[in-house]
């Protein structure tokens, strides 16, 4: 009996993915200038080696787990549009904004303080004055900048599901967004462990967020793939002994599965 093919669409026409065979045949055009990943042969061809030689060495073990990145991989990152728009919310300078932001985040995402406790750090940091309106209003467009979906990435956690490869979820995410994220996203059904940082208390790339989805998944470390789009955080995974794979496309994303997974 053939294998049950599971039809995904990646950038354009569908693309079917074989439940037990290779991810991505398409025969889609170079997008962005781009040509498409030539097909590749994941199969271990022997090589011949002389007597006293030593043979090849056998690659990594197989992936019985994927453990996912949300935002930048499942999740869009924030638009310019977004971006713009809490920026004239705040009432700030881009740069100055920015800076305030991203180094006030880490305790909001780990869960450690609360959305206006947070963005009164950050306006305090700005010296800009902040009442509660506008404390509601830079909530709100902070959770709006981070609610785009990716839905070729949620196709193709329905493919793994449906193949029965493993599911985790590791996200930075502060509590108002995780709300959100529940209330609106079924697809996070699909995972087996969420690791949500303002629930386990930890962020990325600290040790214990790993360590904690290793725990839950039950499996290995080596036996678990993490995918994230920045290098940093698989570094710090794959210092913990998990495969690690830099999200920087599906198709190539879909090669690392072919030659991965069981």
């Amino acid at each position: 009996m053939e294998a049950e093919t599971v039809p995904l669409v990646l950038f354009g026409p569908a693309v079917a993915c074989a439940a037990r065979g290779p991810w991505l045949h398409t025969n889609a055009p170079a997008a962005h200038g781009m040509q498409p990943p030539q097909p590749r042969d994941h199969r271990n061809h022997a090589k011949e080696h002389k007597e006293g030689e030593e043979p090849e060495k056998m690659g990594p073990r197989k992936v019985k787990a994927v453990l996912f990145d949300m935002f930048g991989v499942i999740a869009r990152l924030q638009s310019p549009e977004s971006r713009a728009v809490l920026e004239r919310t705040a009432g700030a300078e881009p740069d100055r904004f920015w800076e305030a932001y991203w180094s006030r985040r880490a305790p909001y995402d780990r869960g450690d303080v609360t959305g206006p406790a947070y963005w009164q750090g950050v306006c305090a940091q700005l010296d800009v004055p902040l009442d509660d309106r506008q404390t509601e209003e830079l909530i709100a467009a902070d959770l709006a900048s981070w609610s785009e979906v990716d839905q070729r990435s949620v196709d193709l956690l329905g493919v793994l599901a449906d193949r029965g490869t493993v599911l985790g979820l590791l996200s930075n995410i502060p509590e108002e967004l995780a709300a959100r994220y529940e209330a609106t996203q079924p697809w996070l059904d699909r995972f087996a462990v969420v690791g949500l940082s303002c629930r386990i208390g930890s962020v990325k790339p600290e040790p214990a967020a790993y360590r904690w989805c290793v725990r839950e998944l039950g499996l290995p470390a080596e036996e678990i793939l993490f995918v994230d789009d920045r290098a940093e955080n698989v570094a710090a995974a794959r210092q913990l002994g998990l495969q690690g794979h830099v999200f920087t496309s599906h198709e190539a994303l879909a090669a690392a599965l072919e030659a991965g997974l069981e």
